[in-house]
């Protein structure tokens, strides 16, 4: 997604009312793809390792 588009989302976002319960399931499901993200990173580099000793 281009800046362009993060920009567009957030000047439509500054008119919503948004209470502190909105902001916590965000950051849950922002750390719910985190997580996500590393769990597939680590399945990915245990099926391809790399050596990374020094020459």
């Amino acid at each position: 997604m281009g800046v362009s588009k993060f920009e567009r989302f957030f000047r439509a976002a500054a008119s919503l009312d948004v209470d502190k319960n909105d902001l916590k399931r965000y950051g849950d499901f922002v750390g719910a793809k985190l997580y996500d993200l590393l769990v597939v990173g680590r399945a990915s580099a245990k099926v391809a390792p790399r050596c990374m000793s020094p020459d």
